[in-house]
């Protein structure tokens, strides 16, 4: 795991290039803020759980975007890497950029995380990851 210094870090050396190579989104009037908590239960509640009942609570994730506040959550938890936080910074950057009326669509459509149309692209803009030299 990463400190959060070096998670900050990476962040404020990256995330101008990611909105340069990207842009702004059309659904936004601001570039997304981004935030470090340890896992989003202890952000939503306060409280320590283990990793193990993140996933019992099916509350285990690396990273969130939340369109109402315009911003990237990043569980520092989660983040290994230097390139974990970028591929997640990219991630969550394609969901600032995508509707938010088609994210909750395709979900009602049937769509699963795994076969949402965002999510794919997400996933697969992270292997721009190389572009953002830190």
């Amino acid at each position: 795991m990463m400190s959060s210094l070096d998670i900050e870090r990476v962040i404020d050396s990256v995330l101008p290039m990611i909105q340069y190579a990207y842009g702004s989104s059309k659904f936004q009037t601001d570039y997304p803020t981004v935030e470090l908590h340890r896992d989003i239960f202890h952000r939503l509640t306060g409280e320590m759980v283990t990793k193990e009942q993140l996933i019992e609570m099916d509350m285990y994730a690396d990273a969130e975007y939340e369109y109402e506040t315009n911003t990237i959550y990043l569980y520092y938890t989660q983040m290994n890497s230097e390139e974990d936080v970028v591929r997640t910074l990219i991630h969550e950057y394609q969901h600032y950029l995508q509707s938010p009326t088609w994210m909750k669509r395709y979900y009602t459509m049937g769509y699963e995380y795994d076969n949402h149309p965002y999510e794919v692209a997400a996933i697969e803009a992270e292997e721009d990851y190389e572009m953002f030299k830190w």
